[in-house]
């Protein structure tokens, strides 16, 4: 099953989304508040490329802009996967948060490493909210009864 396939087996099953709303509607409102928050970096870089014409700042602004339409992407496939109930695609979405998140610590992990101090704060933020997001729409998923899946 592999290392991520077996970290996520091993997550917790969490009852409710923010202590109110159902896991259900917790997968959902994930799927939508993501693809807010990466669509709007998706649109800043898009209008940061074309107003640097090549300046030193392209290749890094363009890295910037695949990243988060990967992201807005995922965003869209977890909304799909909630609506149709598709097992399947959760899981693809949970496989794949997983990976962000290892790579997302290990961005932390180097920025520390190279001293990008503003940086800290952000990973902290972004790799537990990541986390929080896995662990409930893996909560959905188990709810769905949806088998092991192999990716």
């Amino acid at each position: 099953m592999g290392f991520i396939g077996t970290l996520i087996e091993k997550l917790p099953k969490l009852e409710r989304f923010l202590f109110i709303w159902t896991i259900n509607q917790g997968a959902f409102a994930i799927g939508y508040v993501n693809f807010i928050i990466f669509v709007i970096p998706v649109i800043l870089d898009i209008i940061w490329i074309i107003s640097t014409a090549g300046g030193a700042l392209l290749g890094t602004l363009i890295f910037h802009l695949i990243i988060n339409a990967i992201l807005t992407l995922l965003s869209i496939q977890l909304i799909m996967a909630v609506k149709k109930e598709n097992s399947a695609q959760v899981y693809m979405w949970i496989f794949l948060s997983v990976l962000m998140v290892v790579v997302n610590i290990i961005a932390f992990i180097v920025s520390l490493i190279i001293m990008f101090i503003g940086t800290f704060s952000t990973g902290v933020i972004t790799t537990i909210w990541y986390i929080y997001c896995i662990l409930i729409v893996n909560s959905y998923y188990k709810d769905m009864d949806g088998g092991p899946v192999n990716y």
